[in-house]
């Protein structure tokens, strides 16, 4: 079986795809609905829910210093990579990882930083359905709390990104939980065949 590529996984949740709609849960932030789905990774995610509402598909505040920022990343950084400091040009700071997502490839490891990873064709970060959807969660699993903390709130809650990037990706906990199965029905053969 091959890997699922970015694209493959999240073209259905673009802001272009979808309609915006005001988020219920955080007044103030938008949120995104499915477009219709376009890989066989996406209707196993979501199945029917075309144009439906997407859980935790809020997206994110970013001041216009910070989109134009990921626009400088998009057009002039490699992709499918983190991003060296000494190829942020005038953007270098002092965060340690920043990841470009390439289309074409499958993800990185998601991490619980919301802005550890930047979406492939929009200057934003990802939204924890997005996320979510990198860890194969289904599109029906509703995530609750806070969607992000700092300070001394972390040791306290469990936010949304930290939820999906703390979790074993369900897909990978089916694959496993099905291999070790069969190796104990192996495993049964031998000692059932000595009786």
């Amino acid at each position: 079986m091959r890997a699922v590529t970015v694209e493959e996984a999240l073209s259905d949740l673009r802001t272009e795809k979808g309609k915006l709609h005001p988020c219920v849960e955080s007044p103030g932030y938008l949120q995104g609905a499915y477009g219709p789905s376009t890989s066989a990774f996406q209707r196993l995610m979501h199945g029917t829910m075309n144009g439906a509402v997407a859980d935790s598909h809020r997206f994110a505040h970013h001041r216009p210093k910070t989109v134009e920022k990921f626009r400088w990343f998009q057009t002039n950084c490699k992709r499918g990579s983190k991003i060296a400091q000494e190829d942020r040009g005038d953007h270098a700071n002092k965060k340690h990882t920043i990841y470009l997502l390439e289309p074409t490839e499958p993800a990185p490891t998601v991490t619980t930083l919301p802005d550890d990873i930047l979406h492939y064709s929009e200057p934003r970060i990802l939204t924890v359905r997005e996320m979510a959807r990198l860890q194969s969660f289904p599109d029906w699993f509703e995530f609750k709390g806070k969607y992000t903390t700092g300070g001394t709130n972390r040791v306290k809650e469990c936010p949304r990104y930290t939820q999906v990037g703390n979790a074993v990706p369900p897909l990978l906990a089916e694959g496993l939980g099905g291999m070790i199965s069969q190796l104990l029905l192996q495993a049964q053969k031998p000692a059932e065949a000595s009786h």
